[in-house]
């Protein structure tokens, strides 16, 4: 299957990252912190992930971390399991992570490829909880939410810049992720499911 499908979340995030600085939601030194990129060896796990290396598909850290903050997995179908054992590692042999997003694709009949994204993260009280949000087939009553949402202090942690609350909600909207992936797919010369 197409590789730019695998990573149209890369055209996401950083489209993303752009509206935040336009809207306002980070200012010019925040963004100078934050380091979205792929193609990174992470080597600093605990536990019963010590001595595990891992490249995630796409990461959010500030440049004096070792470790990112955010993290996207993505898959076909029959990989599913493999981005499920990712999502392990990295929530439970890394502290710095605060968010995992897993983007599975399926290729259906007739041309069409269903998506679907996992939002996971702990609880308060250390747990994992996970959120499940259709990105193909389209959902025919669409929420009012379908962001993925985290705060400021998810995502710069101890980098928080003074002057800044951490409480400020950031979003990752699936709508524009939807738009991305069906350009894809159709210059696949398949449909969305």
């Amino acid at each position: 299957m197409s590789i730019d499908l695998h990573d149209v979340h890369q055209r996401w995030i950083n489209k993303s990252i752009v509206k935040w600085a336009i809207d306002g939601i980070i200012n010019s030194a925040e963004a100078d912190l934050l380091w979205s990129g792929v193609g990174t060896t992470f080597d600093h796990f605990s536990g019963i992930y010590r001595g595990s290396v891992k490249q995630p598909d796409h990461f959010l850290r500030v440049d004096t971390d070792p470790g990112p903050r955010i993290v996207v997995e993505s898959g076909w179908s029959e990989s599913f399991s493999h981005l499920q054992q990712d999502k392990d590692l990295w929530l439970q042999g890394s502290l710095s992570v605060v968010l995992v997003i897993l983007l599975r694709w399926s290729a259906l009949s007739c041309g069409r490829i269903k998506g679907t994204a996992e939002i996971w993260r702990r609880d308060t009280t250390g747990n994992l909880c996970s959120t499940t949000m259709a990105i193909f087939p389209e959902p025919t009553h669409l929420s009012q939410n379908e962001l993925v949402q985290f705060t400021k202090g998810e995502l710069f942690g101890p980098a928080l810049l003074p002057g800044q609350s951490p409480d400020t909600i950031i979003n990752l909207d699936l709508v524009t992720l939807r738009e991305f992936a069906s350009e894809v797919i159709r210059n696949m010369g398949m449909q969305p499911a």
